[in-house]
Formats: C-alpha cells, structure tokens, sequence
C-alpha cells in the first residue's frame, strides 16, 4: 500500500503487494511455530522420558527391597529349620549310642552270669572241681 494516507480505492498492485505480505506473514508464523511446537514437544517427552525413569528407578528400589527382605526371611527360617532338624538327628543318633552301649554292657552281665555256671558244670562233669 503506497499511500497509506490517503483515500483513494486500493490498487490492483496494492491489493498483490498486501497479499503477498500476508502470505509471508504467514509462513514465517508457521515456522515460528513450527519450531516453537518442536522444542514444547521434545521438552514435554524429555520431562515424561525423566519421570518415567525416576518412576522405574523408584519401582525397582522398592521391589528389590521387598524381596531382599522375603528372601533373607525365608533363608533364616530354612537355617532355622535345618539347624533343628540336625540337632533333632545329633540327639538320636546320641540316644541310640547310649542305648547301643547300655545293651552291650547288659549283654555282658548276661553272659557272665551264665558262664560261670557253665563252668561249673563242665568242672563238675569232667571231675575238675577246683578248691
């Protein structure tokens, strides 16, 4: 528009210059935007993409301490099991040693007894009666 000032009806010129101006206006908005519109979206995915990861850092933390804690609980009742089941063994196997002596000495008092009457009478029938 070449003369701003005035009244006169707009030209033909005039009318191609303003929309030529338009246009540029317009395309330059769209770049603008365009740019503007990328560096929103890449800061919103960079901000979830961080959120996210501290969200699964965070998970991970908390399952890791959950089953560290299970499992350490579960491996100290299974020590505790075992170590009762051992002591339950070690003290059979001690009573059945006591007991396996007790029936030997028992056996040898038995046989003792029983050996000196058969002495006895083996001396009495050979004619060996000892003084």
């Amino acid at each position: 528009m070449a003369n701003d000032t005035s009244q006169q009806p707009a030209t033909k010129q005039d009318i191609t210059e303003a929309i030529g101006n338009l246009h540029q206006y317009m395309v330059k908005w769209k770049d603008e935007n365009l740019v503007s519109n990328k560096k929103w979206k890449d800061e919103i995915i960079n901000a979830t993409d961080e959120k996210i990861l501290k969200s699964e850092n965070r998970i991970i933390r908390i399952l890791k301490r959950y089953f560290d804690t299970n499992i350490e609980l579960a491996l100290e009742r299974q020590e505790t099991s075992l170590i009762h089941k051992f002591n339950v063994i070690a003290e059979n196997l001690h009573h059945n040693a006591v007991g396996a002596n007790k029936d030997e000495i028992e056996t040898l008092k038995d046989t003792h007894k029983t050996h000196d009457l058969r002495i006895t009478r083996l001396e009495k029938h050979t004619n060996l009666i000892a003084a």
